[in-house]
C-alpha cells in the first residue's frame, strides 16, 4: 500500500479543485486545522526554504512555526467578506507549493461526500450471525485501516484512509466512522504516471448500528471485494458474519441514510415508539407488499398518473414542474393532535432529497402511496404545505 505522504499528481489536481470550488468555507477551515494538527501526515513548507533543520522535537522550528500560523488563519477566517479561491491558493502555495499528497486528498474527500453534489451512487448492508440476527461490528478507524490494508496488500496498490465524523457543520446528530478506499492501476502507456487512480471506495459505519453504507456495488468487482473482506475482518473470534446487502436500496443522498441507519434515530425514541425506531411498525416505502391494499397497485399507471397530477397540480392532465412546485431540498412537519384526555403525541416528519415534493410525486405515480390518502401538505400544491 502507498504511504499517505505520496503525492499523486491527478490525484493532487482534483484535490485542489474540490478545495477551492466544492467545499464550503467551514469546511476548508476545519480541513485547514486538521492539516495542521497532524503534521505527521501533512508535513508543511519551511518558512523559508526546502531543507529541513530538525530541532530537539525532531521537527524544524520554522515548520512548528507555520503550523501556528495555519491554525490562526483557520480559526479567524473571515466567512463573510473572504474570497474562497484565492484564500486557498495562499493557503496551499505558501505551505504545501508541492501539491497535496493521498492523506490530504482523502480528508478533502470525506468532507466532500457529504455534500449534495458529490457525484456517487449509495446503498448499503447488513451484518447478520449465522442465525440470520442483526450484529453490530466493533470498528476502531486506525486498526480496521490495517486489517483492510492487509486485505487488498497482496493484489493492489492503493491507499486507506478512516476518520471519525461526530458533527457536520452545526448537525451533531452523527457518530460515524468513514472509510475511503483509493486503488490504482498500472498503465504501461502513462511514462510520468504509471498509476492511474480508480474510482474511490467508501464505507461508513454508523455507531452502535449493525449497518455499513457503502458505495453501490453494481459491477464494481473491487466494491465486492471490499464488501467480502468485511466478512472476515469483522468476524467475531470462532464465529460466522455475514453482510444481506439492500438490492433495492440505491440514492445519491448520504445524509438521509446516515440519519435513518444511524443511532440517532432509536435515541429519539423511547418507550412506546421504539417500536417505530426499530422499524417494526413500519416498513420501507421501497420494499414489496407494502401498507394499503395490494389491488390498489394493479390498478392502470394512466388512472393512478391522472389522481397524482389532480392532487399535485390540480390538473388531471398535467403533471408538476419546477414552475407548478417548486423544488424542496427538505421539509418538516410537527403533527400534534390529541388522542385521549392525557394522551397527546407530537410527531415530527422531516423529508430530505434532492426534491421531496417531486419524490412524492413519482411515488404516487408508481402505486407506493396512495394517492387517495395523501394529505394535502404533503403534496406541495397551492402551498398548503
Amino acid at each position: 500500500m502507498l504511504d499517505g505522504s505520496y503525492i499523486h499528481d491527478e490525484c493532487s489536481e482534483k484535490g485542489i479543485s474540490k478545495l477551492r470550488k466544492k467545499l464550503i468555507k467551514e469546511e476548508i477551515a476545519e480541513v485547514f486545522q486538521r492539516w495542521a494538527n497532524n503534521i505527521e501526515q501533512c508535513l508543511p513548507a519551511p518558512l523559508e526554504s526546502n531543507e529541513y533543520d530538525e530541532g530537539q522535537n525532531g521537527i524544524d522550528e520554522s515548520i512548528s512555526e507555520n503550523v501556528e500560523i495555519i491554525k490562526e488563519r483557520a480559526r479567524t477566517m473571515d466567512m463573510d467578506s473572504l474570497l474562497k479561491a484565492p484564500f486557498v491558493d495562499e493557503i496551499l502555495s505558501a505551505y504545501w507549493p508541492q501539491g497535496l499528497n493521498l492523506y490530504q486528498v482523502a480528508e478533502i474527500d470525506c468532507v466532500d461526500c457529504f455534500g449534495n453534489n458529490f457525484p456517487h451512487t449509495w446503498s448499503y448492508s447488513t451484518f447478520v450471525d449465522d442465525q440470520d440476527e442483526e450484529v453490530v461490528p466493533a470498528i476502531e478507524a486506525q486498526s480496521f485501516v490495517k486489517a483492510i490494508e492487509e486485505a487488498f496488500q497482496p493484489i493492489t496498490i492503493g491507499h486507506i484512509f478512516a476518520r471519525e465524523v461526530v458533527h457536520l457543520h452545526n448537525d451533531k446528530d452523527f457518530n460515524l466512522v468513514v472509510v475511503r478506499i483509493q486503488l490504482f492501476t498500472t498503465s504501461s502507456t502513462q511514462k510520468t504516471t504509471p498509476l492511474v487512480p480508480l474510482r474511490p471506495i467508501y464505507l461508513i459505519f454508523p455507531k452502535s448500528s449493525p449497518h455499513v453504507i457503502h458505495t453501490s456495488p453494481g459491477n464494481d468487482l473491487n466494491v465486492r471485494s471490499a464488501l467480502q473482506a468485511l466478512r472476515t475482518i469483522l468476524a467475531p473470534l470462532g464465529g460466522q458474519l455475514s453482510l444481506s446487502h439492500k438490492e433495492n436500496v440505491s440514492t445519491r443522498d448520504l445524509i438521509p441514510l446516515c440519519k435513518s441507519l444511524g443511532t440517532s434515530r432509536s435515541a429519539s425514541a423511547h418507550g412506546q415508539w421504539t417500536t417505530y425506531a426499530f422499524n417494526l411498525a413500519d416498513k420501507s416505502p421501497l420494499d414489496h407488499g407494502l401498507g394499503y391494499d395490494s389491488q390498489k397497485r394493479k390498478s392502470g399507471l394512466s388512472s393512478r398518473q391522472r389522481l397524482a397530477n389532480v392532487r399535485f397540480t390540480g390538473n388531471q392532465h398535467q403533471s408538476p414542474t419546477t414552475a407548478t412546485c417548486p423544488p424542496l431540498t427538505q421539509f418538516s412537519s410537527t403533527i400534534s393532535e390529541p388522542l385521549t384526555s392525557n394522551f397527546s403525541p407530537s410527531i415530527k416528519l422531516d423529508l430530505e432529497g434532492t426534491d421531496v415534493f417531486q419524490g412524492m410525486y413519482h411515488l404516487t405515480v408508481q402505486g407506493v402511496v396512495d394517492g387517495a390518502l395523501l394529505p394535502d401538505w404533503l403534496t406541495g400544491s397551492q402551498n398548503k404545505f
